[in-house]
């Protein structure tokens, strides 16, 4: 299982695609982190197949990260099961959007 970052050049979106797991999630990290040095990002996980509790932690990351940094974050096509996880939880107040709860 792989993830994968593409982001678009010169601007601020990313797309994520793969899977959100143990194993992905500390290299997408990396990069993410690295983007968001360079200032506002909008992460677009539409492409996200399949995602456990680390694609929870990856998000809840960026979210907290780009507060004490100051940089605009803007997360898009967060899958249906990083809300589940987010309830079991109870963390769900903390991702932007409503799912389909």
């Amino acid at each position: 299982m792989s993830a994968s970052l593409e982001c678009e050049a010169g601007g601020p979106v990313c797309r994520v695609a793969g899977t959100l797991d143990f194993q992905t999630v500390p290299a997408l990290w990396r990069q993410i982190e690295q983007r968001m040095a360079e200032g506002e990002l909008t992460l677009d996980l539409a492409g996200v197949d399949s995602a456990n509790s680390a694609g929870l932690v990856l998000l809840l990351e960026a979210i907290e990260v780009a507060q004490r940094r100051r940089v605009p974050l803007d997360l898009r096509g967060i899958p249906e099961v990083i809300y589940e996880i987010a309830a079991m939880y109870n963390a769900r107040a903390l991702l932007p959007g409503t799912g389909a709860d």
